[in-house]
């Protein structure tokens, strides 16, 4: 979910209800960090964290995603990324919001996306490492359809080079239906490339929008697609419920 305006506290609920780990999208618009970074935005911030320490459950807070991808408001300067996410953690930790878990997560490196080791913020601020990366395949005249080795495995070895005892998720991942096959790559992604080349990858969250701008990428946009879907989500190496993910995780880095 999208975090806008004050605390949300409702859906988050309904997720733990569920056995789910809700993770949170904390986009900074308009997209200027500095107001962040020299603190005009600290009453809003803490207001924020005190709500979410007052949650009490787990949650993921994924603050300004994708901040080496061009077009992205609050690209740009990688000192103003790191002082302004630097700036959010410590107002949490202050609030005691120690159910928070931060998730840094930049897009795959790429044509329209820098590298991104220049913007993480630190061992000490990050909780989990992410990757954003999709298969566009001819969605637009640009695009040509990419195996999920050809999107992630670049990426995949940076954040193991930078963060090696971090957990590691993809916190966006989806495939277009125009260019290819989607079923076949949903299968070879989820079924073959993530259990078996990917170690790291602790947790899949899966891109599930028909977005008119970009593409459907939804796991039903085809009865082939959501059987494939169907079968990853039965799958035994992806059957860890939210807390049970948490649990593993923390018990590796105790």
């Amino acid at each position: 979910m999208r975090g806008r305006g004050d605390f949300a506290a409702r859906p988050l609920e309904v997720a733990t209800k569920n056995g789910a780990i809700p993770m949170i999208s904390w986009e900074p618009w308009p997209g200027p960090l500095r107001p962040i970074v020299v603190g005009e935005r600290d009453a809003y911030i803490r207001r924020y964290a005190t709500a979410a320490a007052s949650f009490g459950a787990p949650l993921l807070l994924r603050f300004a995603h994708e901040m080496n991808l061009r077009g992205i408001p609050w690209s740009g300067s990688a000192e103003l990324y790191r002082s302004a996410y630097q700036r959010v953690h410590a107002i949490f930790g202050a609030a005691g919001a120690r159910n928070v878990r931060f998730v840094w997560s930049p897009y795959v490196q790429g044509p329209n996306a820098t590298q991104f080791v220049r913007y993480y913020p630190g061992d000490a601020h990050v909780d989990w490492l992410a990757l954003d990366g999709y298969n566009w395949g001819r969605q637009r005249l640009r695009n040509r359809w990419a195996s999920f080795d050809a999107i992630f495995a670049e990426s995949y070895r940076a954040m193991l080079d930078l963060a090696p005892e971090k957990p590691l998720m993809l916190a966006e991942v989806g495939c277009a239906d125009r260019g290819g096959d989607k079923a076949s790559w949903m299968r070879d992604s989820l079924l073959e490339a993530i259990p078996n080349r990917y170690p790291a990858i602790r947790a899949v969250v899966w891109f599930n929008q028909n977005r008119l701008d970009h593409a459907d990428w939804r796991v039903d946009s085809s009865p082939e697609a959501l059987h494939v879907w169907q079968e990853a989500a039965a799958d035994p190496r992806y059957s860890l419920t939210g807390p049970e993910l948490l649990q593993a995780v923390d018990d590796r880095g105790a």
